[in-house]
């Protein structure tokens, strides 16, 4: 190992083998006769190929300064989202609202992925690595002028864990670790906003709830105490009310399954375990939400156990979600797990005895 500075060169440093004791490297310089130990971790360290050296930058954007991004997986349409106002929207191919936390961890990725191994700087066929038709290309806009930096992701490298890409502006093709195709291959419904029903729950005053023909409601009095209507009325137990009402608030789907209200007996939406109303001042229609669960059986095995699906469709919008089986759950209620506790009788003081005379 030899280091040059403008105006001189130093002596180089030969670095041996380990010595047999101790955690120490034999390492002995080029103008003197004398070997000398130093710390075992100098050898490994001096050990450094060029691609080793080379800068290992994928992308050079901050997050923050994203205002648009295109994605196009195979020959698909491609999915284009702007941000407006610190928020994201898809506006390709069709206006959705979108998931801003996958879309931040998406450019988070990419922003801080880094270049594992350089296969060619100038390749002469780009097909040996399935960039003459990319799986997955990127493009990134920041600033005012909107300038472009754009990923393309071509196939998996043989034998590792990692994918051929290369930067649409550049010859050179890289290899990155497969978490960022991972991160990177999202399609329209990974992008858009999975939550179910937006709503204020601060407005909500009465919950409705219909569940096996069987109907309740709790209400919030003037005293902003709750009650609960079952036949007659009870008190409701405030915190578990408002935590159903958070609960619905923060619920996101696990996928958008169909943007249409066709087939609900497929996803037993037709006859759902639970429909949930919310209503504000006056009575004021807030929005509702049916909850469904199907038992899916396996066409080629019959006798195989069948998995259980669950779903969501929210009212004012034909959009059919997937959800996750504890926030089914979680949020079929009956009315004795909203009421408040019965107080508990205090037990009558034991007669004391009479002292015999």
């Amino acid at each position: 190992m030899v280091v040059s500075t403008k105006d001189k060169t130093y002596p180089g440093i030969e670095v041996g083998k380990n010595a047999p004791i101790g955690y120490s490297v034999y390492v002995k310089a080029t103008d003197k006769p004398a070997v000398m130990l130093t710390s075992g971790g100098f050898g490994p360290g001096t050990k450094r190929t060029v691609s080793d050296l080379r800068d290992h930058t994928l992308m050079s954007f901050k997050p923050d300064e994203v205002n648009r991004l295109v994605i196009r997986q195979d020959d698909n349409a491609p999915v284009e989202l702007a941000k407006e106002q610190g928020k994201w929207k898809i506006v390709k191919p069709a206006p959705y609202e979108a998931d801003t936390e996958r879309v931040t961890t998406l450019l988070s990725s990419l922003s801080n992925a880094r270049i594992d191994d350089f296969p060619s700087d100038n390749p002469a066929n780009v097909a040996q690595y399935g960039l003459d038709k990319p799986a997955v290309e990127v493009s990134v806009f920041t600033g005012p002028a909107q300038s472009r930096q754009s990923l393309q992701f071509g196939k998996k490298e043989s034998g590792k864990d990692d994918y051929y890409v290369r930067r649409g502006e550049k010859p050179n093709v890289y290899t990155v670790h497969s978490y960022v195709f991972n991160d990177a291959d999202k399609g329209l419904n990974d992008l858009r906003d999975r939550t179910v029903i937006a709503f204020d729950p601060d407005q909500v005053e009465q919950v409705k709830f219909v569940s096996g023909g069987k109907s309740f409601a709790v209400a919030r009095g003037k005293d902003g105490k709750w009650t609960e209507t079952d036949g007659g009325k009870s008190d409701a137990d405030a915190a578990k009310v408002r935590q159903f009402i958070d609960r619905l608030h923060d619920l996101k789907a696990e996928t958008i399954v169909q943007d249409s209200t066709a087939n609900l007996e497929k996803f037993g939406l037709n006859l759902p375990g639970e429909e949930v109303t919310l209503l504000g001042k006056d009575g004021k229609m807030m929005g509702s939400v049916k909850l469904a669960k199907i038992a899916r059986y396996n066409e080629k095995d019959k006798t195989a156990p069948a998995r259980t699906d669950y779903y969501a469709l929210a009212s004012g919008k034909p959009t059919i979600y997937k959800i996750f089986e504890y926030d089914y759950t979680d949020l079929v209620k009956t009315p004795d797990q909203l009421a408040a506790p019965k107080p508990t009788a205090t037990p009558a003081p034991s007669a004391k005895p009479t002292a015999s005379k």
